[in-house]
């Protein structure tokens, strides 16, 4: 049985400790990212989180707005946040489910702007499977194997 973990990051020594955490893993994979938002269109989107994941054993949420809207750190720390960001996705590469939306939004709130970073976008990947059967569900661990190269992600994507 996989043993995959997800972590809330909500005070400062939690995001220390995913940092430590990111800082050991292999820097050749790419990170899992997805971000959570209150519109469906980017433009109008605000950021309230954002999902990380780089092995198959833990995936890691970071709040970034209160339900109400209000932030949920303050000014400094969030600016460190996203700076850790910005570097850790640039130099990672970015995988996710619909990322064009993700990277937009990420970029409309502050942070890099992550284009040139996609390594790949399950939802494209889903429309351009074996078009001859139906499309694997991208939420099954059918289809995890497809998308991350060493990154076993137990069903979960995007």
């Amino acid at each position: 049985m996989h043993n995959f973990q997800t972590y809330l990051i909500t005070d400062w020594s939690l995001f220390e400790r995913l940092q430590s955490y990111e800082a050991a893993t292999d820097s050749q994979l790419p990170a899992v990212f997805d971000v959570e938002t209150n519109s469906v269109e980017e433009v109008k989107a605000d950021l309230f989180g954002i999902g990380l994941c780089f092995t198959d054993q833990k995936a890691f949420y970071i709040p970034i707005r209160n339900p109400d809207g209000s932030k949920f750190w303050s000014t400094p720390q969030e600016s460190s946040i996203i700076k850790w960001l910005d570097n850790t996705l640039t130099s990672r590469g970015v995988i996710g489910h619909n990322i064009v939306y993700d990277c937009i939004v990420y970029s409309r709130n502050g942070g890099a702007i992550l284009d040139s970073d996609v390594k790949a976008d399950t939802i494209l990947m889903k429309h351009t499977a074996d078009l001859r059967k139906p499309a694997p569900s991208t939420r099954g661990p059918e289809w995890t194997h497809l998308w991350c190269t060493g990154c076993h992600a137990s069903g979960i994507a995007g």
